[in-house]
């Protein structure tokens, strides 16, 4: 009997520890970052919750720390979705900044470089994976993870990590949900500019009274802007409460564009439509 007993405490004593404590890894080839989490008191009123307890970068398994950084001020780092490309996006919002890194293996080596270190904004300028993986969408730029180049990118209302949807596999059209764009940081601030916002506000919430998804189709090198509308009726995986989560919209949307090369050798949207 006792025996059982103690085989229950150590069971039971297990399965907590189980519970309470977790790891979250963001790894790609050689390198890694490494969340440890615990779940207990996370509120000065004695809530409980998940709380990151620790952080930490592994290259080639062993313990590395980035120069001139706190790696306690790392808010996460993000892998590329083409497994082939060894890079970690990180990012850090520590004394009052939007910063973005970029954690990459040089002649065998790790490498650190400092992406975008501007004053906080919204918090969702961190650069969003697009094309073949290599490249990081901002506001104004691409940026190459491999290389360091940067493209200058035209025409983008508001912050990507809200509104971007997809891009063409040349990079030269960047696909924003409609909504309305109260920042419109691609404009002069005056008057015609907020008068422009008003209109688009109206026609956005006109879309979404007649069950239409409207996108704009915005060309990164003259910023001039196409807009798709998408009937939910025809078009259902972009029904939300089928895709649930953003990511799944996004996934669903993104595997229904189709695109072909016109005559100057320009990625075009042929598929979907609006109509």
């Amino acid at each position: 009997m006792k025996r059982a007993i103690a085989v229950t405490i150590l069971l039971g004593t297990v399965l907590a520890c189980a519970q309470t404590t977790d790891k979250e890894e963001s790894k790609s080839g050689r390198l890694n970052f490494v969340k440890t989490l615990k779940y207990g008191n996370v509120g000065t009123h004695g809530s409980q919750g998940w709380y990151v307890s620790d952080r930490n970068f592994y290259v080639n398994g062993k313990h590395w720390s980035p120069p001139g950084i706190k790696v306690a001020d790392i808010a996460g780092c993000k892998t590329s979705p083409n497994t082939s490309v060894e890079a970690l996006k990180c990012y850090s919002f520590a004394d009052s900044k939007e910063a973005v890194f970029v954690l990459r293996m040089k002649d065998d080596t790790p490498e650190w470089i400092t992406v975008s270190d501007a004053p906080y904004g919204s918090g969702d300028n961190l650069g969003e994976w697009v094309g073949d993986g290599q490249w990081l969408l901002f506001r104004e730029n691409y940026f190459n993870v491999s290389t360091s180049e940067r493209k200058p990118v035209k025409g983008l209302p508001d912050d990507p990590g809200k509104y971007f949807r997809a891009a063409s596999p040349d990079l030269k059209t960047v696909i924003y949900e409609e909504y309305c764009f109260t920042t419109r940081f691609d404009l002069p601030r005056d008057n015609k500019r907020d008068a422009l916002i008003e209109k688009e506000c109206h026609q956005s919430n006109d879309h979404i009274a007649k069950g239409i998804i409207a996108f704009w189709l915005i060309d990164t090198e003259t910023g001039n802007m196409k807009l798709l509308e998408l009937k939910k009726e025809t078009y259902p995986a972009l029904d939300r409460s089928k895709t649930g989560t953003e990511s799944g919209f996004n996934g669903a949307f993104r595997q229904t564009l189709v695109w072909k090369k016109d005559s100057s050798g320009k990625d075009q949207l042929v598929y979907p439509s609006s109509g």
